[in-house]
């Protein structure tokens, strides 16, 4: 398994998002090719949905308002943050040092995530140790409602639920990172937008196998993020077709091509694990709401 250095990976991860094209408050927007650098490809498949997507659901401003959206449906409730404390039985730090930039703790039911302008680069990473390993052979799906409040100064920022797991890597004997996410994008931007991507790790590069659309979205608007995995196929060391939805509408799918080295390694510990992340760029502020995070085996 390589070593990748996180200062790299955090890099790719977020330049990729940067590099979308400029969104529309009408139509989803296909990402620029002009602007796309070499290692961010276009989507290999065709989102399933193409009609403009419409939001359901909306807080007010004065971010006070819970989620408008029914509870889960099909879901089983991870946390809905209705304590006083964020629980540390469900929650954990992934890098305690980074997460001390941020200040993250509970609102008016809800998970707030802050940073305030200065500072370096930082990538904020709640791990869910309750539903850490979530195995490859069954049906998974993880969701978070999200709402970003208006915040146009800065560089680039987004909030994410993320699902990483690993694939085989082309050097025989040897497994890559695979990073498959729906963000909340573009927070300082004039507008933010919802899109969802599938990242390899390969050296330390991260090599895009699928991304959606961007859908602009609004400010101070809760928005669901779903990401739905089936079951592995029988004898593939890859995940199994990846759906992802915004508002329970699916805008997008994607099923790995199996291309195993004939002689890899038969792993019997393959999994998912769920994270709650933000990145932020140097000198930026970021506000996030998170609420009624949700995991389970559909199967």
């Amino acid at each position: 398994m390589p070593k990748f250095r996180p200062i790299i990976i955090l890099a790719v991860l977020a330049l990729g998002l940067a590099a979308c094209a400029q969104p529309t408050p009408i139509q989803p927007t296909a990402r620029s090719v002009t602007n796309t650098p070499i290692f961010l490809a276009l989507p290999t498949e065709t989102p399933t949905a193409t009609a403009t997507f419409a939001p359901t659901s909306t807080a007010t401003p004065t971010l006070t308002a819970t989620p408008t959206l029914p509870p889960l449906p099909g879901l089983t409730l991870y946390d809905d943050f209705s304590g006083e404390t964020l629980d540390e039985q469900l929650w954990r730090a992934a890098d305690p040092k980074i997460a001390a930039r941020f200040e993250y703790g509970l609102q008016a039911g809800a998970l707030v995530i802050k940073k305030t302008a200065t500072g370096e680069s930082s990538f904020f990473d709640l791990l869910l140790p309750a539903a850490r390993k979530l195995n490859r052979e069954e049906t998974i799906a993880f969701e978070a409602q999200m709402m970003a409040p208006a915040q146009r100064e800065g560089k680039m920022s987004f909030a994410a639920i993320r699902l990483s797991t690993r694939v085989p890597a082309p050097q025989a004997g040897e497994y890559d990172s695979q990073i498959i996410q729906c963000s909340l994008a573009g927070l300082v931007r004039p507008r933010p937008y919802v899109n969802c991507t599938v990242v390899t790790l390969q050296e330390g590069q991260g090599i895009s196998q699928y991304a959606t659309k961007e859908y602009p979205v609004q400010y101070d608007t809760w928005y669901a993020l779903r990401i739905r995995i089936d079951a592995s196929p029988e004898g593939s060391l890859y995940p199994g077709r990846v759906h992802f939805y915004l508002d329970r509408l699916e805008i997008g799918s994607y099923l790995s091509q199996d291309t195993s080295p004939a002689d890899a390694p038969a792993e019997t510990d393959l999994f998912f694990t769920p994270h709650l992340t933000v990145w932020v760029e140097e000198d930026t502020p970021v506000e996030v709401w998170a609420d009624n995070v949700a995991v389970d085996i559909l199967d």
